[in-house]
């Protein structure tokens, strides 16, 4: 009967005693997907001969030690092997050992393993900073080699692919850029993520004859966690019919956060909806509060009601919604924004500000909603430099071109 050794038949040319498994073709989110290293050596094998192979494949950072049947007994380590072979008389006092005396203990694991279970596990036990190097074991013999840096590698690539999968769905659900005009406004929406992903939600929809809601959400937190969020949030508003009624709609949108999340997400949020033929806004301020009105060459920070009016997803509400008037103007610029736009720093740890922000609509009136959009986001870029977008970035901006009558 063949031994291990013999039945791998891997002993790599120019090596005395170092072995390699071949690697297989691994489906799923296996452990065996990550290994990095598929070098051996029996417990018999001469330390000094070990050291002589390893510098001829200075790519093996740790390799297994079995016995004669491929049970993994444990693994030597290239730079612990070497940091001892280089101390004074550290050549003289391995001379005679072998693999098996000197080599550590490891943890082993099988080679079908979940990835992820194992990663959460070496975390909680090892932590993934500190390089650390465990043996896989297909069917009871050593099949390869894995560290926590793999681990890493592997974990990131994956959360960039979810990044990727989660940009491309929200790009369907949250435009980056939105414009709109008919007889009565024209609108402009524009969204910027700070990490690729946004947690911010807009929608700008009509819902009945002449009656338009105007939407605009942030959801606490960002990145993917965000996202996943405001993708729910785009489901709710593709589902519901809105002749329903407005204030229904965000009591149930807020019972769902509440029940799916659990209080671990909330949302701030502003709807307004508009009847387009008396120029009427019912605004339902839902903790946000970021609610402008630019009128005869003034800006307006408007204040809401407050009573009941907290973020979404913290607590049941039962109770009506309630709700604030405004009556548009010819030429009235209705603006929401979310706090990255006026939150965002320079270099100097300075907030770019409401009345910079006020500054350039101002300036930029007269020349359409869609240059002061445009025109906003150039100044944004210039005040903060070098620096990251510090948070999600959205606007809509509503101009009111009806003259309605008393």
């Amino acid at each position: 009967m063949m031994s291990f050794t013999e039945k791998k038949n891997d002993v790599i040319s120019g090596l005395k005693t170092i072995i390699k498994t071949p690697k297989d073709k691994q489906h799923g989110e296996i452990i065996g997907k990550i290994a990095s290293a598929y070098y051996y050596t029996q417990s018999d094998s001469s330390v000094l001969e070990i050291a002589e192979d390893m510098e001829k494949i200075n790519d093996v950072q740790a390799i297994g030690i079995t016995d004669k049947s491929g049970h993994i007994i444990g693994l030597i380590s290239r730079k612990i092997l070497f940091d001892f072979l280089s101390k004074p008389f550290g050549r003289d006092l391995y001379h005679s050992k072998s693999a098996g005396e000197i080599c550590s203990n490891c943890l082993v694991y099988d080679y079908q393993s979940n990835i992820y279970s194992i990663a959460d596990e070496i975390e909680e036990k090892h932590g993934l900073k500190n390089d650390k190097y465990f043996a896989i074991s297909k069917k009871g013999r050593f099949y390869g080699i894995f560290s926590t840096k793999d681990i890493l590698i592997y974990l990131s690539g994956i959360t960039q692919k979810d990044i990727q999968l989660a940009r491309k769905l929200q790009s369907n659900i949250v435009k980056e850029d939105l414009m709109f005009e008919n007889n009565s406004f024209s609108v402009c929406a524009v969204n910027r993520s700070a990490k690729g992903v946004s947690g911010d939600f807009h929608d700008v929809r009509e819902y009945g004859e002449g009656r338009w809601l105007f939407t605009l959400c942030d959801v606490s937190g960002k990145g993917i966690s965000a996202s996943l969020v405001t993708a729910a949030i785009g489901g709710l508003f593709s589902a519901y019919d809105f002749s329903l009624g407005i204030s229904t709609f965000i009591q149930k949108m807020n019972s769902f956060l509440l029940s799916t999340f659990g209080n671990e997400k909330f949302v701030t949020g502003v709807f307004a909806d508009l009847n387009e033929q008396t120029g009427e806004l019912t605004i339902f301020d839902m903790g946000h509060s970021l609610i402008y009105l630019f009128r005869n060459g003034r800006f307006f920070r408007l204040t809401t009601s407050q009573d009941n009016n907290i973020p979404l997803g913290i607590a049941d509400n039962e109770n009506s919604i309630p709700s604030d008037k405004l009556k548009l103007e010819k030429d009235d610029l209705f603006i929401l924004l979310t706090d990255g736009l006026i939150e965002q720093v320079n270099e100097s740890g300075e907030q770019y500000g409401s009345v910079r922000f006020a500054a350039n609509v101002g300036r930029y009136e007269e020349k359409g909603i869609e240059i002061i959009k445009e025109e906003i986001l150039k100044d944004i870029s210039r005040y903060k430099g070098r620096q990251p977008l510090h948070d999600d970035m959205t606007m809509i901006i509503l101009s009111f071109k009806k003259n309605i009558s008393d």
